[in-house]
């Protein structure tokens, strides 16, 4: 009896070790997949200037990454994960956005960052890119 006992201990041991490997295996290929996820999404989008990129990726955060609202230094940290040089002047592109196009709005200042979300018209412009597949 006491050898099985310890056959038991050493299979379970065996088998946590396994678990840890595998769980640490998954992690570290979600952090790729979201980032390759988001990519995928923006180049399916197919934008043709910075505007309908952020808005791309600032979509992406909403309805993908389940992010309630987005930072400007959030849509420039997205411009790095598809792998393109973000917009040289974002407080400029967050106007274009918010005034020009009216894709997002302000939703709320937290710790002096302003943040924004995509609007009615906005989600509606990427949907519709997204139908005419």
């Amino acid at each position: 009896m006491p050898d099985e006992l310890e056959r038991l201990r050493n299979k379970i041991k065996d088998h946590e070790e396994r678990i840890s490997q595998l769980e640490d295996e998954l992690s570290s290929h979600s952090t790729i997949k979201s980032t390759n996820s988001m990519r995928e999404f923006v180049e399916k989008i197919n934008p043709s200037n910075h505007e309908e990129r952020a808005l791309a990726i600032g979509y992406y955060l909403e309805h993908h990454d389940g992010q309630e609202n987005f930072s400007m230094k959030d849509i420039e940290e997205g411009y790095r994960k598809c792998k393109r040089t973000p917009y040289s002047n974002m407080s400029m592109l967050s106007k274009q956005l918010r005034e020009k196009r009216e894709w997002i709005m302000e939703d709320d200042v937290d710790d002096e960052v302003k943040k924004f979300v995509i609007t009615a018209g906005g989600e509606k412009y990427i949907e519709e890119v997204l139908g005419n597949e």
